[in-house]
């Protein structure tokens, strides 16, 4: 129950930095980058956090949740892009 609950959190967490990021931005293109900017902070930042937390590398952890992050929103973005 206690991973269960962490894991809720966590991703609950996770999943507003980019809701706030779009809200507050009208123009699409801009609104994409801030999301695209605001994300990879905050993967970076959740990178060092676990790294530190489990007494990892912290470049090597950072780079892997980052790269993660971002391919965990480009491939449905461009999926979405491609089908329309």
């Amino acid at each position: 129950m206690q991973e269960a609950a962490a894991s809720a959190l966590a991703f609950s967490l996770g999943a507003i930095v980019p809701l706030l990021a779009a809200a507050f931005v009208k123009d699409y293109y801009w609104r994409i980058g801030a999301i695209v900017a605001s994300v990879t902070l905050a993967l970076v930042m959740f990178g060092w956090l676990g790294a530190v937390l489990g007494k990892a590398p912290v470049v090597k952890s950072s780079v892997r949740v980052l790269i993660g992050g971002w391919l965990a929103m480009g491939v449905p973005y461009g999926l979405a892009k491609l089908i329309g």
